[in-house]
């Protein structure tokens, strides 16, 4: 038995297969969205790129930066030790032992503050990163022949985090 078909709408009107402006729409969209998918990957690719390297490049300005600190310090002391050139002339201890103790022997960390002559001796003091840099350096001045004998007389803390002052005491042969 045949069901009589009872719908009195025009065939464009009726519910079924979607319209040629509609089936374009649909493929426009799922290509749109295959499309973005790789597009939105690169795109994130890129960003962390770019934060990996931006990360590379503080940390190289850092070291930069440390770098140039240390040597203004050098440079200062080397200016400091061209002071003191005519006062060890007169006092008759060679400047070249001077020179040799403020700028001859550079540790990286080390920092020297203050330089005492005495007679026939120089004390040192000054801040360092850790104590292996403190040892370090006092093993470099150890090793110079100019030096009869170079002693650590004094470490102790300072209020930055892991920093240690010193005080060096050298006998000059």
């Amino acid at each position: 038995m045949l069901r009589p078909d009872l719908n009195l709408l025009p065939t464009a009107y009726r519910r079924g297969l979607l319209s040629p402006q509609q089936l374009a729409l649909l493929i426009a969209l799922v290509v749109g969205v295959v499309l973005l998918v790789p597009v939105y990957g690169l795109a994130s690719g890129s960003r962390s790129e770019t934060a990996e390297l931006r990360e590379e490049r503080d940390t190289v300005s850092a070291q930069a930066e440390a770098v140039y600190l240390k040597q203004q310090r050098l440079t200062q002391l080397q200016e400091e030790s061209a002071k003191y050139e005519v006062v060890l002339s007169q006092r008759g201890l060679l400047s070249v032992q001077f020179h040799l103790v403020t700028t001859g022997v550079v540790i990286s960390g080390v920092s020297v503050d203050d330089v005492t002559i005495g007679d026939g001796s120089i004390s040192l003091s000054g801040v360092a990163d850790d104590v292996q840099a403190v040892f370090d350096y006092r093993a470099a001045l150890s090793q110079r022949e100019e030096f009869a004998s170079v002693d650590l007389s004094q470490i102790s803390y300072t209020s930055e985090v892991g920093e240690r002052s010193f005080v060096i005491d050298i006998d000059l042969k």
